[in-house]
């Protein structure tokens, strides 16, 4: 009896942080597999594995943690390797977390950089990157809207919780309390392993010198716009055409 109960104790805190060292060694040896098996490794429970720092009480709450509130058909990608299983995914862009519902539960993707989503099509991947105006890279999901041969272009969707704020005489209105959301464009040179934001000066260095004055001669006939999304994959779909063009 002593020495079962001695086992029970030895195995309590593995089982407890069993979730957290699978979130934190994922990698490519150990998750070689998409097999079924593995599979079942890569999702997490949702309620215990979010930032509680962000929790909120949203009875009031204007705005949507989502940019699409649906569960969407989705796949999983492991290694670049596909899931046999489809899913019902979607992206929570408060948390920045992928739900996915399986039966009558939602869970999270485990966030790995090996592992990514594809949510009605679209590829989300979970990449270092580094915000504009800071010197610090983080990690998060950041969405594939241009997959290019030389650079891959980004987008960040971003939604942030705005407090309540009352009206501080009769003449001034009141906000309630609002889920904003926000987007921002990251580019990949896809020698490297961080993406860079979108600026004006960024833009200009990521083109290969040989391809520097016919890229800014297109920038300037197009009136290209950096803020603008199409503007942005017609930038880098010209980018790529010059590269087939010249090699």
């Amino acid at each position: 009896m002593k020495k079962n109960l001695l086992v029970l104790i030895v195995l309590i805190p593995f089982l407890i942080n069993a979730q957290t060292v699978i979130s934190q060694n994922l990698n490519s040896s150990n998750l070689a597999s998409t097999g079924e098996y593995r599979m079942q490794e890569v999702f997490m429970s949702l309620v215990n594995n979010l930032d509680k720092s962000l929790y909120v009480n949203e009875e009031n709450v204007i705005g949507s943690k989502y940019f699409i509130d649906s569960f969407l058909l989705g796949k999983v990608f492991v290694n670049n390797k596909v899931a046999k299983e489809l899913f019902a995914a979607r992206y929570n862009a408060y948390f920045d977390v992928i739900e996915v519902k399986k039966e009558n539960t939602i869970e999270i993707l485990v966030k790995a950089l090996n592992i990514s989503c594809s949510i009605a099509g679209k590829l989300y991947v979970y990449q270092k990157y580094l915000p504009n105006k800071s010197d610090t890279g983080k990690l998060g999901y950041l969405k594939v809207i241009h997959d290019g041969e030389k650079i891959t272009l980004l987008k960040q969707e971003l939604v942030k919780y705005r407090e309540p704020k009352p009206a501080k005489t009769s003449l001034t209105s009141s906000f309630p309390a609002k889920f904003v959301q926000y987007e921002n464009y990251y580019f990949l040179d896809n020698t490297k392993d961080i993406a860079l934001p979108i600026t004006k000066k960024t833009i200009y260095n990521a083109f290969d010198d040989s391809y520097d004055s016919l890229m800014k001669s297109f920038i300037k006939k197009e009136k290209v716009d950096i803020d603008n999304e199409s503007d942005l994959i017609k930038l880098f779909a010209h980018y790529d055409t010059l590269v087939n063009q010249l090699n």
